[in-house]
């Protein structure tokens, strides 16, 4: 990991530049003006996968972390340290959400399944990240802002996820409809897992419904998700045309681009939009993520930036690397180290909660939202040194911080 240049990139913030950020307005201290006139012009929005805020930041000070749970006999069961790396992956679907959830009891980790050469441990879900390997996002997290009452929107994996962080929805389909050309939206319907294909699910949007697969939805209409419900819900193909933060930002002449490993994986959320995969908006859709460093060194950074690691720097457990946390830092660095800097806020926060445990309760909306708690951190001039927010809010802060941001409220 790189030094953290914090007080240099400090020293160029003109004087009484201090907490603007839509954001971070929720993380700054209660009460404290916002700066009027002066708002970033480039926001970076750094994706990760699968840690709830009890993995990564247990025991942080000032925050709301507990290292016990509860199991579905009632008993207690510590959580255990755990590297970032594992040789298992544990279920994130949302029967899984539903079955560690269990109506609310929040007792049903211990029924977690999971995958891979080490799924036979017992309790895997019980698990935090040792200091050691999270030490980055710590610092990260000291020197800005951290908030601890951020939660997944919906209640299920990687694919819908990452469609909500782009547009707050996951479809809104009026029926099941295969023919992905013709996305029909704005009715009940939204998906909710990962694309099921013949090779596993780790496809994208528009380009797998092409190839014939289809995606499983869930009613939004109901309230709470019985399993018949779940079970008789139309597949779809995963194609849509709901509307995203990404138009908004168009239509007012901001850019943006979406960093990417490869094309057509499930975290490439633009590939499910079919206005922005088969026009010409898709040429904002960039690979390798690491051509992020060019465009800083380059000064081509877009308006508003949205990084998806690779699978070994995402924090993803099953077999991953621990570098996750050096991945974050690195990105936050090159900015730090750039002119972008003073006029610049990096929102990272996870994709889902990746099964793991974690003992705060969600607001439930509705069959579909909200999930489990993640973290997120701000890392700008304009937020708050050392400071935990403790207010709730989730995926749709940050589409509200870039809206407001970029003057993109209707």
């Amino acid at each position: 990991m790189s030094t953290l240049y914090r007080n240099a990139w400090l020293a160029a913030v003109p004087a009484g530049v201090v907490g603007y950020l839509a954001f971070a307005q929720v993380l700054a201290a209660a009460g404290a003006p916002p700066t009027i006139g002066h708002r970033p012009s480039h926001v970076i929005i750094i994706v990760q996968e699968n840690r709830t805020f009890d993995d990564l930041f247990n025991g942080y000070p000032g925050a709301n972390t507990r290292r016990y749970g509860y199991d579905s006999t009632g008993k207690i069961v510590p959580l255990v340290r755990r590297s970032l790396k594992t040789n298992y992956d544990l279920d994130h679907s949302h029967t899984g959400f539903e079955t560690e959830w269990n109506g609310g009891k929040l007792d049903g980790f211990n029924k977690e399944r999971t995958s891979g050469a080490g799924a036979k441990q017992p309790d895997l879900a019980y698990s935090y990240a040792p200091y050691s390997e999270v030490k980055p996002l710590w610092d990260l997290a000291h020197e800005f802002a951290l908030a601890d009452e951020f939660f997944q929107t919906n209640e299920g994996p990687s694919f819908p996820a990452h469609q909500y962080l782009i547009a707050g929805q996951s479809g809104h389909f009026a029926t099941a409809n295969p023919d992905p050309l013709k996305p029909a939206d704005l009715g009940p319907l939204a998906m909710s897992e990962n694309i099921a294909t013949r090779k596993g699910a780790n496809a994208a949007g528009c380009d797998s419904a092409l190839a014939g697969y289809l995606e499983q939805t869930i009613d939004l209409s109901l309230q709470t998700d019985p399993q018949p419900s779940r079970e008789l819900a139309p597949k779809v193909a995963p194609c849509a045309n709901y509307a995203t933060i990404l138009d908004e930002l168009r239509a007012r002449s901001f850019s943006w681009r979406y960093y990417t490993p490869s094309y057509g994986v499930l975290w490439d959320a633009p590939d499910a939009i079919a206005h922005i995969r088969f026009r010409p908006a898709w040429f904002n859709v960039k690979v390798p993520e690491t051509s992020i460093f060019d465009d800083i060194a380059l000064h081509q950074l877009p308006n508003v930036s949205y990084v998806i690691p690779r699978g070994s720097l995402s924090d993803h457990p099953g077999g991953t690397s621990a570098h996750g946390p050096d991945w974050v830092a690195s990105v936050a660095n090159a900015v730090g180290e750039s002119s972008y800097w003073p006029d610049t806020e990096i929102i990272v926060t996870w994709d889902d909660w990746g099964g793991f445990y974690d003992h705060v309760q969600p607001t439930i909306h509705n069959a579909y939202s909200d999930g489990f708690r993640v973290p997120a951190i701000v890392i700008s001039p304009y937020a708050r040194s050392s400071y935990v927010s403790h207010k709730r809010r989730d995926f749709g802060s940050i589409l509200r911080s870039v809206e407001t941001n970029f003057a993109c409220r209707h």
